[in-house]
């Protein structure tokens, strides 16, 4: 049987890792900041990114990127979270659009998932990576870095036609042809 994970250390490399990302992101001129949520406790340290020109329409959109607490020591795979925001406050009228077109983006998109928060105003992008938790500080450096830069890619790519719909311009039908269906 192997040896249980080290979970000092485990938190302390998983501190390292978002804060060479955040130190990558900023010298790339990309607003980043390691935080944590104090009033909540055992709050997980988040990584705070603002992309200000994604999409063709270079909108803005905040992410945030954190390492899931371990739940036990029995444990052996850890799950990495990013959750970019598109947009804070949706409008009432289009929510059944933007279902229907994030319920057909979903399908088809290779990674992530497209969502709208309990209370109906955020839309956002989800990407989890789940990994051993044995896995090597610089390996799981590459898998988080890599796993970032194609939700990044993805979001990239459908983040102006699912705004458009957000804001009733299109319909399902558009996302539809954008998917060469």
């Amino acid at each position: 049987m192997a040896d249980k994970p080290d979970f000092a250390k485990i938190k302390e490399e998983r501190h390292g890792i978002l804060e060479q990302i955040c130190n990558d992101l900023n010298e790339a001129l990309i607003a980043a900041v390691v935080s944590t949520a104090e009033e909540i406790p055992d709050s997980p340290e988040i990584l705070n990114v603002h992309f200000d020109e994604i999409g063709v329409s270079h909108d803005e959109v905040f992410g945030e990127f954190f390492f899931h607490n371990i739940g036990s020591k029995e444990d052996v795979t850890g799950i990495f979270n990013g959750l970019f925001t598109i947009y804070d406050d949706l409008p009432e009228e289009n929510l059944e659009k933007v279902y229907e077109a994030i319920s057909v983006l979903n399908y088809y998109i290779r990674n992530g998932a497209f969502g709208v928060s309990a209370d109906r105003k955020m839309l956002t992008f989800r990407v989890c990576l789940p990994y051993p938790l044995a896995t090597g500080k610089q390996e799981l450096y590459d898998m988080v870095n890599t796993t970032m830069g194609n939700a990044y890619v993805i979001l990239d790519e459908w983040v102006d036609i699912v705004l458009r719909v957000a804001e009733g311009e299109t319909d399902v039908e558009s996302v539809i042809s954008a998917l060469g269906l």
